[in-house]
């Protein structure tokens, strides 16, 4: 499940209910590279790269509908495929906490909100290019600041440094969306919960060893590990 937080995803009362409730999505009946066994979901989207969602349905044999999805159809999921960042937790949050604390340890002054959602949209277009197979993880996490740093008049040459910090801050400043534990808590035990994740290999371990989350979930597929990047049909043959 990608395309925004889980908390516009599901009703308010889920936890309580333990129920599941999806609230706005339409389907695209195209599947992802031929798996059939894979429908893409999109909810609420937002202006980042989070806009695909991933269901595994298995069986289903009646039409695929456009939109408003209320449950029914004849569907039932075996497995869920559950983004982690944007999706689970608020990342910007924890990009913003993150930049701000690297500022201050390399003594480069405030670093702005302005500055903040410049460097958010550098890194959003990278990641991008990430997932067309433009361009190495390697290549981006140092190439992110190295641009961002340039357009602000900061030294290029601390970018490698700079995102080795960056990366040990981002699992200490998390935050999760509204109702994210809930709804994988009432999950639990119902269907298989996957993370499905394009992040780095060490923020995302240790995000799900040191929260709930590595408890809660069935499986973990982070994409270094998997050898292919999200929404390559190779990431997903192999979950």
């Amino acid at each position: 499940i990608h395309g925004g937080p889980v908390s516009d995803l599901i009703g308010s009362d889920a936890a309580r209910d333990k129920k599941f409730r999806v609230k706005k999505t339409f389907f695209d009946p195209a599947p992802i590279g031929g798996l059939s066994n894979i429908i893409h979901i999109r909810f609420c989207p937002f202006k980042t790269n989070n806009t695909l969602a991933v269901l595994r349905i298995i069986p289903y044999t009646g039409p695929v509908p456009r939109r408003g999805l209320k449950g029914g159809y004849g569907m039932r999921f075996d497995a869920i495929l559950w983004d982690v960042d944007g999706t689970l937790l608020d990342f910007i949050a924890s990009q913003r906490d993150s930049l701000f604390q690297c500022f201050d340890l390399f003594g480069f002054g405030k670093c702005t909100e302005e500055m903040h959602l410049r460097y958010s949209a550098i890194n959003i277009s990278l990641w991008e290019m990430l997932e067309r197979g433009e361009r190495t993880k390697a290549e981006i996490l140092t190439e992110r600041f190295r641009r961002f740093f340039a357009e602000m008049g900061l030294p290029t040459d601390k970018a490698e440094a700079f995102n080795a910090e960056y990366e040990k801050r981002l699992p200490d400043t998390i935050r999760f969306f509204p109702h994210a534990l809930e709804t994988l808590a009432a999950l639990k035990g119902k269907v298989i919960q996957c993370s499905v994740t394009n992040g780095t290999k060490s923020v995302q371990e240790r995000k799900m060893n040191e929260t709930p989350l590595g408890s809660l979930f069935d499986h973990l597929f982070i994409s270094e590990a998997v050898g292919a990047e999200k929404p390559d049909p190779r990431f997903f043959e192999v979950v």
